[in-house]
């Protein structure tokens, strides 16, 4: 008997509205099958050579959810819509951490299944409750400090403490400024080596842009 693909309603409406592909003057995808296949095929674009043997391979491994793409990328590969295939960006609210604020108050912008983008205010929790006691044009104490005010070695030192006790790899990326150059790049993943990380992520500040 062939299984459906969803074990539950709610999971079939998040892909409905969120990553199925429709758009003005087409048909819309008519399952999720259709959906793995257009990602299968836009991802195995960026590969040099054998891109049918390429597909296959990942069209096999989104069969029955085996392995599952950021959001961005069920959405948007294959499609018209001008969206970068990078999955690194924080959505929703800045949660309160070293690791997550790289501003206390800013905008986040949200594409939505149809293609409409949602634009919100985003405000860091702890940020917003000491200009709501103290007044918007208060400075801030010297511990709110930002991920860009801490150096890379400090961002590995924090990881590597972490990773003592966990079995999985930590995702945290390593924030570097835009004048961090190869050899900076490479030091900085052969700490990561020597402190022991199973993994670690590297963004040069206006990276996304191609650099």
């Amino acid at each position: 008997m062939h299984k459906a693909p969803f074990d539950a309603k709610i999971s079939e409406h998040v892909w409905r509205t969120k990553y199925r592909w429709f758009e003005d003057g087409h048909t819309a995808e008519p399952s999720i099958e259709a959906t793995w296949d257009r990602v299968a095929l836009a991802v195995s674009g960026a590969e040099a050579h054998h891109h049918n043997e390429w597909r296959e391979r990942f069209r096999a491994i989104l069969s029955d959810f085996r392995f599952l793409p950021g959001g961005r990328i069920l959405a948007g590969a294959g499609t018209s819509r001008r969206d970068t295939l990078f999955n690194c960006f924080v959505m929703g609210p800045i949660e309160d951490s070293i690791q997550g604020i790289f501003t206390f108050n800013t905008m986040r912008c949200v594409r939505r299944g149809d293609g409409q983008a949602v634009t919100f205010d985003v405000e860091d929790a702890a940020w917003h409750h000491y200009k709501a006691l103290h007044g918007q044009q208060a400075s801030l104490p010297a511990h709110f400090v930002q991920a860009v005010d801490v150096s890379a070695e400090d961002q590995l030192r924090m990881m590597a403490t972490v990773q003592s006790c966990v079995d999985n790899a930590i995702s945290k990326t390593v924030r570097l400024p835009q004048s961090a150059n190869a050899q900076e790049i490479g030091l900085v993943l052969r700490r990561a080596w020597e402190f022991g990380l199973k993994g670690c992520a590297v963004y040069r500040a206006g990276g996304s842009g191609g650099d």
